[in-house]
């Protein structure tokens, strides 16, 4: 659950995937400011890894701005 998730976006080789999923995890717990914060930090970085989840990353970020 979000608390593996948690945990892995810790470790220095985490994955962008792996904050996205963090991010989308806390969403559906209702902890939508954590979520925008993980999120807004995905969307300011750069990298290929990055550019291969920005598109999710700005649908999550509309979806919870509703």
């Amino acid at each position: 659950g979000v608390e593996i998730l948690r945990k892995a976006a810790a470790s220095p080789a985490a994955t962008p995937e792996v904050h996205y999923h963090l991010a989308e995890g806390l969403s559906k717990q209702g902890n939508r400011d954590e979520a925008l914060k993980v999120l807004r930090s995905l969307s300011s970085k750069r990298g290929p890894g990055y550019e291969a989840v920005r598109a999710d990353v700005e649908r999550l970020i509309a979806e919870i701005e509703k």
